[in-house]
């Protein structure tokens, strides 16, 4: 049960995270993933943070593209 709210607050805690921040953050998760000395446990939480940034960057990158429609048809219209 604390694990669901601990996972609850971090997406909350990602929706108020730019782009650009995530973007800075995967890179970070990257290069700790790619460090040898970084024990699995700790691994396993950078990745699963990793997964949620993706998303919230996938996310937000959809929003804007249909955004971007939107606008582009009404300026047809």
């Amino acid at each position: 049960m604390a694990e669901d709210t601990q996972n609850m607050d971090t997406a909350d805690t990602l929706q108020d995270v730019s782009i650009e921040e995530a973007l800075a953050r995967l890179d970070e998760i990257a290069a700790a993933l790619e460090n040898t000395d970084t024990g699995l446990k700790e691994s396993m939480e950078l990745y699963s943070e990793g997964v949620q940034l993706i998303n919230r960057c996938r996310n937000y990158l959809c929003d804007v593209e249909k955004e971007m429609i939107t606008l582009s048809g009404q300026e047809e219209a």
